[in-house]
Formats: C-alpha cells, sequence, structure tokens
C-alpha cells in the first residue's frame, strides 16, 4: 500500500470512528454504520485485494468496538470482510460508486442483522424490522453521502 493511501485510509477510518460512536442508537441498539462509508471510500481510493482486505478488517474491528449490539463485534468484522470482498470485485467491473455504495450497505446491513439473528435468535419479525428502518435508510444516506462527496474526495489524486 502506498504511504499515501495508507494515510488517507487511515484518516478516513478515524473519522468514521468518531462518527459510529457519536452517532446514536435508534430502536433499540442498532446504529446507522457511518464507519461503512469510509471504509467503502478507503476502497474506491486503493488498488489491490490485500490492501482492500486489510482495510475491511481494520474497519470491522474498529466499528465493532463501538458497537452498542449484542455480538456487535463479530457481526460487524464478518459483514466488513464480506462487504469488503464484494466491493473489491466489483469496483474492477466498472460498477458505479454510487450504486456499490448501496449494494454495500445493503449486504452489510444484511450480514450483519443475520449474524445477530443467529448468535441472539432474534425474531423474523424483528429482523424485518431493523431490516427496514435502519439498514435501507442507511443505504440511502451513504449513497447520498458518496454523491456529494464524489467530486471532491473520490476523483481528487
Amino acid at each position: 500500500m502506498k504511504t499515501k493511501t495508507m494515510s488517507q485510509s487511515a484518516l478516513l477510518l478515524g473519522m468514521g470512528l468518531i462518527l459510529h460512536m457519536i452517532t446514536p442508537s435508534f430502536m433499540g441498539f442498532m446504529k446507522p454504520d457511518f464507519m461503512l462509508i469510509m471504509m467503502l471510500i478507503s476502497l474506491f481510493k486503493s488498488t489491490s485485494f490485500t490492501d482492500d482486505f486489510t482495510i475491511s478488517v481494520i474497519a470491522g474491528i474498529l466499528s465493532g468496538l463501538t458497537s452498542t449490539m449484542p455480538f456487535g463485534l463479530i457481526a460487524n468484522i464478518v459483514d466488513k470482510i464480506i462487504v469488503g470482498i464484494i466491493i473489491s470485485h466489483l469496483k474492477h467491473l466498472g460498477t458505479k460508486k454510487g450504486l456499490l455504495t448501496f449494494i454495500g450497505t445493503l449486504i452489510s446491513g444484511l450480514c450483519f442483522l443475520l449474524i445477530i439473528y443467529f448468535l441472539t435468535q432474534l425474531s423474523i419479525q424483528t429482523l424485518k424490522t431493523l431490516f427496514f428502518v435502519h439498514v435501507i435508510p442507511t443505504a440511502f444516506i451513504n449513497t447520498g453521502i458518496i454523491k456529494i462527496l464524489q467530486r471532491n474526495v473520490l476523483n481528487a489524486d
């Protein structure tokens, strides 16, 4: 990883950590995952799969440490790694960043909820409610943030 990319990723993940810590929980323990948007921006800037995987693992650990959800550490690490691998492969196909962000957020939220579902035995109704109340709005918010930042952050070298 180039020093410039590593520094940018560290700053973005640090901002994501702060956003994740100060974002309040809604409807129980779950928070919108703004660490994910910073991870995705870092993934868009990196050029190799190894860098993408490293960024994903670090983002998962940082996000998990600030999670208020029971078993949030495990769920965050696993969902960030899965999303990192998927986005790493899809970004090389020329898929637009907004679409990748939307898909990545939906996959991340679904993975997170499924892991929590199996670890804590949530009801399927609670799982559906959390998906529609938290994951889908967060996907739209993250996509909007990417659209706003795309001109200034993502295309700047």
